[in-house]
């Protein structure tokens, strides 16, 4: 004849459930929270023959192009893509 387990504490059961629950959301949010990293930004000095495209190529390692100098003309509170020799702008730095 197979005995079979009665649970005899469900309370206790269901402490160390809730707490096993409770650890294992901290040690999943924790990672998330330490896996966040800051925004880099660079000032550069824009020179003769500069475009926006060839900074985008230089500056983003990751992600469309055009999201990025969207971007950067949201950054420096740009109308246009029209640069010119001269003049700084912010640069967001993407690796």
């Amino acid at each position: 004849m197979k005995k079979t387990y009665v649970l005899k504490n469900k309370g206790r059961f269901a402490i160390i459930m809730g707490l096993l629950t409770a650890i294992l959301l901290v040690l999943i949010f924790a990672g998330r929270a330490y896996s966040y990293k800051a925004p880099e930004y660079r000032t550069v000095s824009l020179k003769q023959g500069d475009t926006l495209w060839e900074l985008a190529l230089k500056y983003n390692k990751e992600g469309d192009i055009r999201s990025y100098i969207y971007e950067v003309q949201q950054l420096n509170n740009m109308e246009s893509s029209d640069i010119k020799a001269g003049e700084k702008l912010i640069i967001p730095i993407k690796n």
